[in-house]
């Protein structure tokens, strides 16, 4: 009987202490899917922005070479364009996240903070947002 009630009390230790914020995801005062779902979506852009600058850049000298000024001159409009594009639809999602992460964090203390924070960054791994 004493082994048993070592038992229930180890188990009920083990368990207190466990803490695996993925699952608690349901008890937020969000909708935790479309707050992963804008993060992912965040992430996608500014991969985009990044990719583009970077061929933009590696390759701007062939480019340049390749075309007459005016068609030079065409091209960096509709980089720009498009680049404007990809800024203006990332901030617009960053305002939209933060003000969403803002309402559930004031509604939170320390510790619940963490845990969510936690909750969204494993599920951010796990649906191959990084």
């Amino acid at each position: 009987m004493k082994s048993l009630k070592i038992f229930l009390l180890a188990g009920i230790l083990v368990a207190s202490c466990t803490n695996d914020p993925v699952e608690e995801q349901d008890s937020w005062p969000v909708d935790f899917d479309a707050l992963v779902a804008l993060n992912c979506r965040a992430i996608e852009l500014r991969k985009a922005r990044f990719a583009t600058a970077d061929s933009l850049r590696l390759d701007m000298d062939s480019i340049k070479a390749s075309m007459n000024q005016s068609d030079f001159e065409k091209y960096q409009n509709d980089f720009e364009t498009r680049k404007n594009a990809l800024l203006s639809e990332s901030n617009a999602l960053a305002d939209t996240i933060r003000l969403r992460m803002k309402g559930v964090m004031s509604d939170l203390g320390p510790d619940r903070k963490r845990v969510f924070n936690d909750s969204l960054q494993a599920t951010l791994k796990r649906e191959g947002c990084e």
